[in-house]
């Protein structure tokens, strides 16, 4: 009798399939939605200047990142407290644009640096939009102007052109003066682009200066760090968070070029969406911008009137930061919640995928599942099945598998390791239950995150397969030697009472537990079959593979071939294996704290890396190239060799 015709073939394959098919239709009904999600860019959102409810006027600047040649409303969706509101847009033109370059002129900039940034600079001139109007200022020990405000691209060029490193850091003192040179009137972008790579050293300005004046100027500042190890990012990313703006980190110089391309390209996608509002109090407002390239979304909090019990007069809403223009009853600021959002977005969407495809699997099971019916009535209903049921499909396909698997010469090894894991499946239905499972994981994650990921994760389930099944062979098997020492002497009190070796086997077959209880069940199955008594045992011993079985086995054999009193032999076998558990239990007991400590050490930069990931992924990016990969490397064979030492140190060999 073999082992699958023993085993009651179930509807996983099935089950899974169902999940499989409902969970591709989602993803088709997602769309690419499922895919950007988790690649948002922000989305800055300004109240204009006088701006007057119900009417609410908002400035936008779409991310370089995304930026499409023109957006149309049909790209874009504005929500008012979760309402969809019908709103217009237009784009800016270009010459109510006006920015202003910065450039760190410091002796540390001499050389390759200062040439990146004069090319990136110019570069960036050619994105901004037609009529805008560019200017130039440079910072060494003093700040200075290279050229004023002007819509001349040439003369802007020739003058980023000019500009000479040497000498100290006079940032706060550069970036005051930029300020000096955008009118506080007369234009809808107001933006400066701040490039330095040190840290202030010849400033008579202080940072709180700096950061006050571009809270209340409504001045959008992007600051780009170039990373040589003597830049202060913390001021630069104040100064950014100050003015609303973004922060980048240039690695080398020649990336300069592509982050101010970006920077370009978002000065020249920038709009006016205007919509009329209906809220009272405090409304969160949400804008999402969708083209080709990805979705950028952004929150604003704005404080509308509350709702009176007439018409009241018109309120002014107006830009953060707009000096004596803002009314008390319209405070509009960045709200603090949808920030959060934004951060975990991308872990909310995967935990929500996987949770979402447990829901279908768990559905479609129950919905597949036969009811139970009686031995007679499946053995009467074996040649009539349904073949339009799912369950009559997860049987043809796990029949096409184990086919497969035959040919291939793995049928054999498989079904053995299932059996001696205590799966109750045949090998056609595991592979189709590992081969969906793994279609799944590579078609959700490579809309998630990426075509390389999702064969990543597809891998997850083979590999995850053979580890389920070598813990639960390993599980087994110490159950059943924990449980053996019992069932033997069970056995030699049986056979003092009289019985023969059979009915001793079945007595243990009857009283004692699972995993024991099956195995010599399945003994006895077999001799009543036509097998010989050692034969089965021995196949007993194949599956469950311990030495304490072998024991066992050979002492029987022996008695069997020259004699003597078997429950004596059995009593000294169980009081053998007896006190082998008793010293590996010591041996686990003694070593406890210390597996839970190599566990720790192991678990800790594994577990640290992937919160530095989400909280700084800045920071993390360091690991990701040069240097950091070899330490990373290093650090990786250190932990492997390490645990390949804790693991020898506490395993008992006898």
């Amino acid at each position: 009798m073999s082992g699958p015709a023993a085993r009651r073939p179930g509807p996983l394959a099935a089950t899974v399939l169902t999940a499989l098919v409902t969970v591709l239709a989602a993803l088709v009904v997602l769309g690419p939605g499922a895919a950007t999600a988790t690649a948002d860019e922000a989305l800055s959102l300004e109240v204009e200047a006088g701006s007057t409810y119900p009417y609410v006027s908002l400035l936008v600047t779409v991310p370089g990142a995304i930026a499409a040649t023109a957006l149309d409303p049909a790209n874009v969706v504005v929500s008012e407290a979760g309402q969809p509101r019908s709103a217009t847009l237009t784009p800016i033109a270009g010459d109510r644009v006006e920015v202003v370059i910065v450039i760190d002129t410091s002796g540390s900039m001499a050389g390759a640096p200062i040439d990146a940034a004069r090319q990136a600079a110019a570069s960036f001139v050619d994105r901004v939009p037609a009529g805008a109007r560019v200017g130039v200022v440079g910072f060494g020990a003093t700040a200075s102007v290279a050229i004023a405000l002007s819509a001349d691209r040439g003369a802007v060029k020739t003058a980023i052109a000019g500009l000479q490193a040497g000498g100290e850091t006079a940032l706060y003192d550069g970036v005051l003066l930029a300020l000096d040179q955008i009118p506080l009137a007369g234009s809808l972008r107001r933006q400066l682009v701040v490039l330095s790579d040190g840290a202030d050293t010849a400033s008579v300005a202080s940072l709180a200066e700096v950061t006050a004046r571009l809270a209340t100027s409504g001045v959008r500042l992007d600051a780009v760090v170039l990373a040589t190890g003597q830049g202060d990012e913390s001021a630069l990313q104040q100064m950014s968070q100050s003015g609303r703006g973004t922060f980048a980190r240039a690695v080398e110089a020649a990336s300069l070029a592509t982050i101010y391309d970006e920077l370009g390209r978002s000065v020249a996608n920038q709009y006016r969406i205007a919509f009329t509002a209906t809220g009272h109090g405090v409304t969160l407002l949400h804008v999402e911008v969708r083209t080709e390239r990805g979705r950028a979304v952004g929150y604003l909090q704005l404080d509308f009137p509350p709702a009176p019990a007439t018409s009241p007069p018109s309120t002014v809403v107006t830009a953060p930061g707009a000096a004596g223009e803002q009314s008390a009853a319209t405070t509009p600021q960045q709200a603090e919640p949808p920030v959060l959002m934004q951060s975990a977005g991308r872990w909310l969407l995967v935990a929500g995928a996987a949770a979402w495809f447990l829901a279908i699997a768990i559905g479609a099971a129950m919905v597949s599942l036969p009811s139970r019916r009686s031995l007679l009535a499946r053995t009467r209903d074996r040649g009539s099945v349904n073949r339009s049921t799912p369950s009559a499909l997860g049987q043809r396909l796990s029949a096409l598998a184990d086919t497969a698997l035959e040919r291939r010469g793995v049928r054999g090894r498989l079904n053995a390791a299932l059996e001696r894991a205590g799966i109750e499946l045949r090998p056609g239905e595991f592979v189709m239950i590992v081969t969906v499972t793994a279609v799944c994981s590579l078609l959700l994650f490579s809309l998630i995150w990426g075509p390389l990921v999702g064969i990543l994760f597809a891998a997850l389930p083979v590999v995850g397969a053979k580890v389920v099944v070598g813990v639960a062979t390993r599980r087994r098997q110490r159950a059943f030697t924990a449980q053996l020492s019992d069932a033997l002497q069970l056995m030699s009190n049986s056979l003092r009472t009289g019985y023969a070796v059979t009915q001793a086997m079945n007595v243990v077959a009857t009283e004692a537990e699972s995993p024991i209880r099956d195995e010599f069940r399945r003994v006895l199955l077999e001799v009543r079959l036509g097998r010989n008594l050692p034969e089965a045992l021995r196949a007993m011993a194949e599956r469950v593979t311990g030495e304490d079985v072998n024991w066992m086995i050979q002492a029987m054999e022996i008695n069997r071939e020259v004699g003597g009193d078997l429950a004596e032999v059995l009593d000294n076998v169980a009081v053998t294996i007896r006190e082998r558990d008793q010293i590996r239990r010591q041996v686990q007991a003694v070593s406890a704290e210390g597996r839970l400590s190599a566990y720790v050490l192991v678990a800790l930069p594994i577990v640290l890396g992937g919160v530095l990931a989400l909280l700084n992924p800045d920071y993390f990016s360091e690991l990701t190239h040069g240097v950091g990969l070899v330490l990373v490397g290093i650090g990786a064979a250190m932990l492997v060799a390490g645990s390949f030492v804790l693991n020898r140190l506490v395993k008992v060999d006898f």
